[in-house]
């Protein structure tokens, strides 16, 4: 039986050398896992401010049903109260007098509800926002009406 050649004339690796490869060699990322956003699991600041507008009660309570699409390791009456904060914010903003829009107010917190709840099966929404993909709650209120749709959809 013949075996591989040997090389006589080859010098011998050093352990470092070997070290310094695999570092050099293995320059893949390592991902990093992001983590549940604090608006999710944490007491809002406005928390125990109580709600001065029946719209805004009603609200809330359409969010906290639409939350029941989330996992059960978030706080879904902080991140419900959260997101009503927030549009409500939000409606005021997209105003063109900068005044509470009731209007936009309700269209959002049904596009929301909705999203979340999906057609069929919860929407996709939810996923990536427990995922950490949304940092604060004015950033899934900002989403487009397309957006949410699409998390209802599909």
């Amino acid at each position: 039986m013949r075996g591989p050649k040997k090389n006589v004339d080859a010098e011998p690796v050093k352990s470092s050398q070997v070290r310094e490869n695999k570092k050099t060699t293995n320059t893949s990322p390592i991902p990093v896992r992001k983590q549940t956003p604090k608006w999710l699991t944490d007491k809002p600041d406005t928390f125990d401010i109580p709600l001065s507008n029946d719209d805004h009660i009603f609200a809330l309570q359409f969010l906290e049903d639409a939350m029941l699409s989330f996992p059960v390791t978030i706080n879904r009456e902080y991140a419900a109260r959260a997101l009503e904060e927030a549009t409500r914010r939000w409606s005021t903003e997209t105003d063109r007098f900068k005044k509470w829009n009731p209007d936009n107010y309700w269209e959002k917190i049904h596009d929301l509800c909705g999203a979340f709840k999906g057609m069929t099966s919860t929407g996709r929404l939810v996923k990536a926002i427990v995922e950490g993909e949304y940092t604060d709650p004015m950033s899934v209120v900002k989403l487009s009406r397309k957006a949410l749709y699409e998390s209802f959809c599909l």
